[in-house]
């Protein structure tokens, strides 16, 4: 077309002559000198002269833009949240608890529906089906599901650990939607659920406390049966202490007689031991006697040979005469003396028989004593061991027939104390004089330990009665003896007279007298030290009978206690019996009523108690899901960077490039020609832009792109519109449409809700996000990069809009400059290089081919 317009008007150039027939006649051509072409610059006008400081002004205040916007659209998102839209899904049928209807799912709705909060979303209720199908179309951003059992599973603690079970919220969000919402929608999940866990957690333990109402009535009654329990425990502890006190007195008093019947069995056996040695003493002053028998007979035989040799004597007659009187004398003191142990062993029989009669009582009371005491001991000890079988009628009997027996007892030790005195008067009767008193002194001795050494002590006074026996018949003979030597010494001494003439066999015989007479003196010593030794016996059963007496007086005292103690226990069984009486009713109440409150107190098993800590700590848990998941918030804003780096490299190649491809304005095509070659070049750079932009960051940006195939096509389709979209603001308005470029790209990333949603971002930027290409580029590449579904229809129409109306603007650009270049005579770069040299200034170069 160009070319045409050039040859049309090449006839219009060459200079007119006149027509003729005559030709003319060829002149020489002569080159003109070329002259310098000035062209005169026309002054500019106002609007020239303040377009560099439109232009300042304009620099200086894209910092400021950038600032107001950008925190103008970040003012408060997390203080809107109350605009972000979220579906709540409700299909709990509810549960019964306690004859009540519970259905927390329409509770926990209600509340979330009506709440006016800003830290919270903006709950609807929609049905499973509806809230799927609006989360994956990207008309809400989350979903809370209360499922159909969940009122069930948040009261099952209330049935027992074997049916205890957690109760589930399900909260899902899409990162292919937003991830900064699954972030704050799981804490807005996590509040929700902790309520409601706090809630179900209230009822349980309101039943809890219910239940602790009615566990402290039935303790309360549990009390009472305790008050009467305790009451019959004071009662029966009150006939426990008389019983033990009297039980006391019994044992004392049995210890008090164990002892006394002791002393009294020592005391017998020392007696029996000072009769034995009576006895001997007695033995000994018979063979005493039968010694000085002997003796005396010598001296008879010897005065017999002095009366023949009494011629031999005469000189020594008178002395022997004398002698003789003084013999005769001391003689008649034997006799009398020897009477005198003749009446006392006479004595001593008779009270060494009363002795034995006495220890034969003694023995007698003794076994039945000693037969007392086992008596009652084996009672007591069936009665205690039988004690809480019995009936209370056998008891009393059996305590009846320990107080008879006990009695008896006492009768016996009186009978037996009685007896022991008589014996220790009889034997202290016996001896009359000092020696007989001591032998009856020495049979007083302790005894062994009753009856058996009392039948030893019997024994032994036999034996001592029957050695008494043979001493006063040796007595006896002694004094017959010491009579017949007194009537001898007198016929001796009227012979002497008479024999004087017979001294002299008296001389010779003399030494058969002295002979005799020193036998005598042994045998009067022997007698001597045998009485000595009968009386050091009797003393000493006399110093031992009061140990004797002693002893009984305290086996009688025993008695007593045992005797008393007895009584009291008789007396204190019917107490004994009331508390103990008493004390079953109590005890049976207080078995009742704790066995009614165990039976309200769950009793459960190692697993149960974990089970029912684990559920009743945290009744409720929320179960989160993240649809097309990406792996951590690098991954979750790389759309949102990519086309912000994007529409940079579009800004970026038009600083370095002219909008309008300078070959194809140098060729003089036409204005569709030129605009739709010049956007061809743009998208070839565009799509090398995205390809290493994808690439790259793929390899080295670690972002896992799930679908990279869409990823890579978002992009490049992207980047040739963002190219064509500055290509167009600067082929139609030069510089200003660089301001332009800058301003959309910070009101778009405010608007395009690439890290917020952009329902948290003020009104204006609400307004405005569907209508800007970035906005669908981050949606779309938001759904690529995590594998999510992508809008693509809603994608390609916006996109799409852009595109043609940038194509349109910059063929229109296109179209204009070259009808302007057309209409005004501006020459084109080539002709004013190779026409007249004419060099234009920048100002006067159209700004679509600058």
């Amino acid at each position: 077309m160009s070319e045409s317009r050039n040859t049309a008007a090449q006839p219009d150039a060459r200079p007119q002559h006149a027509a003729t027939d005559v030709a003319p006649t060829p002149q020489p051509i002569t080159q003109p000198t070329p002259q310098p072409i000035t062209q005169q610059v026309p002054s500019r006008g106002w609007r020239e002269r303040i377009r560099p400081a439109i232009v300042m002004f304009g620099l200086a205040i894209i910092p400021m833009i950038y600032a107001l916007i950008l925190t103008g659209a970040y003012d408060d998102p997390l203080g809107n949240l109350n605009e972000i839209p979220a579906a709540i899904v409700n299909e709990d049928r509810g549960a019964q608890l306690d004859g009540s209807e519970v259905n927390l799912g329409a509770s926990i709705t209600a509340k979330l529906l009506e709440t006016e909060e800003r830290q919270n979303f903006q709950w609807q209720e929609y049905s499973a089906v509806e809230a799927e199908q609006k989360l994956a179309s990207g008309d809400i951003y989350a979903v809370l599901s209360i499922p159909a059992s969940f009122s069930s599973d948040a009261t099952s603690i209330a049935r027992g650990p074997g049916v205890a079970t957690r109760a589930r919220l399900s909260f899902v969000t899409d990162d292919a939607r937003n991830y900064i919402v699954g972030n704050v929608g799981r804490v807005i999940a996590s509040t929700a659920t902790a309520a409601v866990s706090e809630k179900v957690s209230a009822k349980y333990l309101d039943g809890i406390y219910l239940s602790f109402g009615t566990l402290s009535e039935q303790l309360s009654a549990a009390a009472d049966g305790a008050g009467e329990l305790g009451a019959g425990l004071h009662d029966a502890a009150g006939g426990a202490t008389r019983l033990a006190q009297g039980s006391g007195q019994l044992a004392s008093g049995a210890g008090n007689l164990a002892t006394g019947t002791e002393t009294l069995a020592s005391g017998a056996g020392r007696m029996n031991d000072g009769a034995a040695q009576l006895a001997a003493g007695a033995s000994d002053a018979a063979g005493g006697a039968s010694a000085l028998t002997e003796g005396v007979s010598h001296i008879a035989g010897g005065a017999g040979a002095a009366s023949l040799a009494a011629d031999q004597l005469r000189d020594g007659a008178e002395r022997s005469a004398a002698g003789l009187d003084a013999l005769a004398t001391a003689s008649q003191d034997l006799a009398a003396g020897s009477q005198k142990v003749a009446d006392g062993n006479a004595a001593l029989v008779e009270g060494t028989n009363r002795a034995l009669a006495g220890a034969q009582r003694l023995s007698t009371g003794s076994e039945k004593l000693s037969s007392g005491i086992s008596t009652l001991n084996d009672g007591l000890s069936s009665l205690v061991t039988m004690y809480d079988v019995l009936p209370p009628e056998v008891i009393k009997a059996k305590l009846a027939e320990a107080q008879a027996g006990t009695t008896q007892l006492l009768e016996g030790s009186t009978q037996l104390q009685s007896g022991i005195a008589a014996l220790v008067g009889e034997e202290s009767g016996t001896a009359s004089g000092p020696d007989a008193g001591s032998a009856a002194g020495t049979a007083r001795g302790p005894g062994a330990h009753g009856g058996p050494g009392v039948g030893t002590e019997t024994g032994g006074l036999t034996a001592l009665a029957n050695g008494a026996q043979a001493a006063s018949a040796g007595a006896a003979q002694l004094n017959d003896g010491a009579t017949q030597l007194a009537a001898g010494t007198e016929r001796a001494a009227a012979g002497a007279q008479q024999a004087l003439a017979a001294t002299a066999e008296f001389a010779r015989q003399l030494d058969a007298l002295a002979s005799g007479s020193t036998r005598a003196a042994t045998g009067a010593t022997r007698l001597a030290e045998g009485t000595a030794r009968l009386a050091t016996g009797s003393n000493e059963l006399a110093a031992r009978a009061p140990e004797l007496a002693a002893g009984a007086r305290a086996a009688h005292s025993g008695a007593t206690q045992l005797s008393n103690g007895a009584t009291a226990l008789a007396t204190n069984q019917e107490t004994l019996r009331d508390g103990l009486h008493t004390l079953r009713e109590g005890a049976a109440t207080l078995e009742v009523k704790l066995s009614e409150g165990a039976k309200k107190i769950p009793a459960y098993t190692p697993s149960e108690s974990e089970t029912m800590q684990r559920v009743g700590a945290s009744p409720v848990e929320l179960s989160t899901t993240r649809a097309h998941p990406v792996g951590d918030f690098g991954a979750a804003v790389a759309c949102y960077f990519i086309a912000l780096a994007m529409w940079v490299g579009a800004i970026g190649l038009y600083l370095m490039t002219p909008p309008l491809s300078r070959r194809l304005t140098t060729a003089r095509v036409s204005g569709l020609r030129l605009g739709l070659g010049s956007v061809a070049t743009g998208a070839l750079m565009g799509i090398v832009q995205a390809g290493l932009l994808v690439g790259i960051l793929h390899l080295f940006g670690n972002v896992d792109l799930i679908n990279p195939g869409a990823t890579f096509t978002i992009c490049i389709t992207s980047s040739i519109v963002y190219i064509a979209i500055n290509q167009a603001l600067i082929a139609l308005f030069g510089a200003p449409g660089r301001f332009i470029a800058l301003l959309m790209i910070v009101i778009q990333l405010g608007a395009a809700g690439g890290i917020y949603p952009v329902e948290t971002a003020p009104g204006f930027f609400q307004a405005v996000h569907p209508l800007l290409p970035v906005t669908h580029t981050v949606n779309a590449l938001r759904a690529a990069i995590a594998g999510g579904p992508i809008d693509i229809g809603t994608y390609a129409g916006a996109l799409g809009l852009w595109f043609a109306a940038s194509v349109l603007a910059t063929v229109f650009a296109a179209v204009i400059k070259n009808w302007r270049d057309d209409h005004t005579g501006t020459p084109r770069p080539r002709e004013a290089k190779a026409g007249s040299g004419v060099v234009l200034k920048n100002e006067e170069v159209p700004a679509a081919a600058r």
